[in-house]
């Protein structure tokens, strides 16, 4: 414990240190740490997670002491996202019936965690990929508790009690088709076809005139705070994602003296003027309220546009939509989906996935959809 006690006792500004230590007495992180320097829990990952509890990653203080911890080579360091993904699992498993967990094991093992961990070491975030993954596994959960509660048995299957399930949450039609088509390769459940969402052509769009006036008023309106400012342009103008936005890095911004780029796929795009001064804005907010405290020095500053609660991770994709909802923007969806057709009219599909990350299927796609022409584009680009 030495190099983190020594954080705290040389601590860049020792008020905080002190607050942190002395002043928030009833903090289940204060508390975890004094049991942990009297002996009274081991020094593990283990006795965080107890003093968390059901609060998870909600536990700030706790979640806190679990950063410094590791960035003083205290405590290993671990997926902290992935790891509250493999402990619900182990809890949702202990507490259904065991003919339920014997498939649900297989699952969790073979698909949810398994394509989950692929996904991490392919770049995604865990933070991302983590939430859909939990989606996964409870619908199947909950699904095969239901038969059972109605005497159905899964090697039985019929689309009459798949639907009935169903009813009309056809959120869950696509969770439960990944379940089935699962299943259905291990032979633990008949191939049962279930009705997919059709995603395209998108039905959800916002008129051009509306999406032009909201995103004028984001430009002009300096009453707003930065962040949600930013975050609406990126939306409005170049369609992008909530969950790529929030990945967004500071060495993804490139600020020269006369221009602003911004890289949101393989190049980086030249921002216009107003958008660049709002991102400008932003990072300069971010550096005049970087306050040295007690874990200075010892967790790695922040790296990212858009940082989250601790600043050390990203913000979370449902932050950043509550942002757009305090500015006007209920519908991300629409919004994307109008921007992106209005690029691809204007943009080359395979110029366009490259500036917006998007794949060069998907750019033709939405090319196809908005009428633009570009069919010969790819075979004059130069080489």
């Amino acid at each position: 414990m030495r190099k983190f006690l020594d954080a705290i006792t040389h601590a860049a500004d020792p008020s905080r240190a002190l607050d942190w230590l002395g002043k928030t007495r009833n903090s289940t992180g204060r508390t975890v740490l004094l049991d942990m320097l009297h002996g009274r829990v081991a020094i593990d990952h283990a006795s965080l997670d107890a003093a968390a509890g059901a609060q998870r990653g909600r536990a700030t203080s706790v979640e806190f002491l679990r950063r410094l911890l590791v960035a003083s080579d205290v405590l290993p360091s671990r997926d902290e996202h992935l790891s509250r993904l493999e402990r619900t699992i182990a809890a949702e498993l202990a507490r259904c019936h065991p003919g339920d967990a014997m498939i649900l094991q297989q699952y969790a093992t073979w698909r949810v965690l398994a394509t989950t961990r692929s996904r991490i070491r392919a770049g995604r975030s865990s933070r991302a990929v983590v939430p859909p993954a939990l989606a996964n596994f409870v619908v199947a959960a909950r699904f095969l508790a239901w038969l059972r509660e109605h005497h159905l048995q899964p090697q039985t299957l019929t689309a009459t009690a798949v639907e009935s399930w169903l009813g009309d949450s056809a959120c869950y039609r696509d969770v439960l088709a990944v379940f089935l088509r699962w299943g259905a390769q291990r032979h633990l459940v008949p191939r049962v076809g279930v009705t997919a969402l059709t995603t395209w052509p998108p039905r959800h769009l916002a008129p051009a005139a509306n999406q032009l006036e909201a995103l004028r008023n984001l430009l002009v309106d300096v009453t707003v705070p930065a962040q949600d400012r930013l975050v609406g342009c990126l939306v409005l103008l170049y369609g992008q994602p909530l969950t790529r936005i929030c990945q967004l890095r500071l060495t993804d911004v490139n600020v020269l003296s006369e221009t602003t780029s911004l890289r949101l796929g393989g190049t980086a795009v030249e921002l216009p003027p107003r958008v660049a001064d709002v991102l400008r804005e932003v990072i300069a907010d971010r550096t005049q309220r970087t306050t040295p405290g007690v874990s200075h020095g010892l967790v790695p500053q922040p790296i990212w546009v858009f940082p989250g609660r601790p600043a050390t991770q990203p913000a979370s994709a449902e932050s950043l939509r509550r942002r757009l909802a305090n500015v006007g923007i209920t519908s991300v969806r629409s919004a994307r989906n109008t921007a992106l057709i209005t690029l691809a009219r204007e943009v080359p599909p395979v110029v366009l996935a490259d500036l917006l990350g998007l794949s060069v299927g998907a750019a033709v796609r939405w090319r196809d959809l908005s009428g633009g022409t570009w069919t010969s584009y790819t075979a004059q680009r130069p080489r």
